[in-house]
């Protein structure tokens, strides 16, 4: 059979593919994304022995590809090093006084600097959108009005429509979690659980960042690029923007805790409003024509001609065969009778079957672990913390908690002097906690005292609520 330019033999291309795809072997063949894919597992390979080298790795592959489905639906082309420099820019702030400043200054304009959680629902919204999300989605959209600042002068980091404003805040969202997640969550759950617990924070945590921060932050920025395309109206758009992102970090910190459920909804909303703003991004974009996850509809162009010795050598196309009709079907023989039906059967009646007693059989009573054996979780918003005899909690894995004394640990579980197998959880922070055990009893514990591990209790630590399992 002759190939498309009419020739039998087989050429050297043809015989050697890598030979006559090199031009395309970067473009089409994702050559160098193959490549830096494959650097990455032999680094992650070489660090299987060193868990936190493994974790942080981990962590900042998954952030990568989460971050990249979201850069190939929005389809506008962004250097990879601007990208980097916007999450890097965040990350400084994060681990800078500057956040801490930011910190105090938002949650003091609800009078509240320690974060301690209000006992009524409007002042616990009000606490969260306020203070927890205008705190950190200003800390996140930093480098995005620094970038709109400064694209005048350099046109890499202009941001001019949506599709800017959001790739960049999204860039700067990915640099937030990694120095939360990483820097914090994870150490924390590493001394308290071991490497495994650390080791699922961070794919948990960094896997859904696409509904959290990516998702708030990405929205601002859909408003700070719309606010580029229309400055006559730039304040009003980013201060709706902020307002927004706002509103849904706190939502999400306030009624994250009501199951798994009430996280399904907020995360899918979280991620429609994301989609939508790309959407409409992508839909109003100057450079609409030139995005390469858009598809242009339009008439077809005409196939380029062949080379002329190709069409000259081609062969002729096979002349089509004369129909001809099937034969008629065969007459088939008529179906035999069918044969009568047997007399039914009466049924006879069965007999009683004699039914013994049954005796209940009384449970087993509860075997009482030892104290060195029990083992609890509590459940404090989206972490789990593991609780056995000789744990502690540091200050920062329960949000609005200060430490009494100066190692920072907040908790401490130990077990009852004179019942051995009685597990509790010492108070050593400087806020009393409110107690409620599985009976409906309430408790108040203060600092210094313990309150008893039960399945079921449910603490009230101020700022945020645990339940322990």
């Amino acid at each position: 059979m002759k190939n498309r330019l009419g020739s039998e033999s087989a050429t050297m291309s043809e015989l050697f593919p890598v030979i006559g795809e090199k031009k395309n072997l970067l473009k089409k063949g994702h050559l160098l994304a193959a490549g830096a894919v494959l650097l990455y597992a032999i680094v992650l390979f070489a660090c299987l022995d060193q868990p936190d080298a493994f974790r942080s790795l981990l962590g900042l592959g998954l952030g990568v590809a989460v971050y990249t489905a979201l850069y190939q639906m929005c389809g506008k082309k962004k250097s990879w090093y601007v990208l980097a420099g916007a999450a890097l820019l965040t990350m400084i702030v994060m681990i800078s006084p500057l956040w801490e400043l930011i910190y105090l200054l938002f949650y003091s304009l609800t009078g509240n600097p320690k974060g301690t959680a209000p006992d009524t629902l409007p002042q616990l919204l009000l606490l969260r959108i306020v203070s927890t999300g205008g705190a950190e989605e200003l800390t996140k959209i930093l480098p995005v009005l620094l970038f709109w600042s400064l694209g005048r002068k350099l046109g890499k980091l202009s941001v001019t429509e949506p599709l800017d404003g959001i790739l960049f805040a999204m860039a700067s969202a990915l640099g937030f979690v990694f120095v939360e997640t990483l820097g914090q969550y994870a150490s924390n759950a590493v001394k308290q659980a071991g490497q495994t617990a650390g080791l699922e924070l961070v794919i948990v945590r960094i896997l859904w960042a696409f509904k959290g921060h990516l998702a708030y932050s990405g929205y601002f920025g859909y408003f700070v690029g719309l606010a580029a395309m229309k400055p006559k109206h730039a304040v009003k758009l980013v201060f709706i923007g902020y307002g927004c992102a706002a509103v849904m970090h706190g939502l999400w910190d306030s009624f994250a805790n009501g199951g798994i459920v009430v996280q399904l909804v907020l995360g899918v909303v979280f991620y429609a409003l994301l989609i939508a703003g790309v959407l409409k991004a992508r839909e109003i974009s100057p450079t609409r024509q030139q995005n390469f996850a858009t598809v242009v509809t339009g008439p077809l162009a005409p196939e380029p001609p062949l080379a002329n010795r190709a069409a000259a050598n081609a062969a002729p196309p096979p002349m089509p065969r004369p129909y001809v009709p099937p034969p008629p079907p065969k007459p088939q023989a008529a179906p035999p009778p069918p044969s009568p039906a047997p007399p039914p059967i009466r049924p006879q009646p069965a007999a009683q079957p004699q039914v013994a007693p049954v005796t209940p059989v009384q449970p087993n009573p509860p075997v009482q672990p030892a104290a060195g054996g029990a083992v609890f979780k509590l459940l404090v918003g989206l972490r789990t913390l593991t609780l056995r005899e000789g744990s502690r909690i540091q200050a920062g894995e329960i949000s609005g908690l200060a430490a009494a004394s100066s190692d920072g640990v907040i908790g401490l579980v130990n077990h009852n002097p004179k019942d051995p197998t009685m597990l509790g959880l010492q108070n050593l922070s400087t806020t009393s906690w409110k107690v409620t055990l599985p009976g409906g009893e309430l408790r108040e514990v203060p600092a210094g005292k313990s309150v008893r591990l039960a399945s079921g209790a449910r603490i009230d630590f101020g700022a945020s609520q645990g339940e322990v399992q």
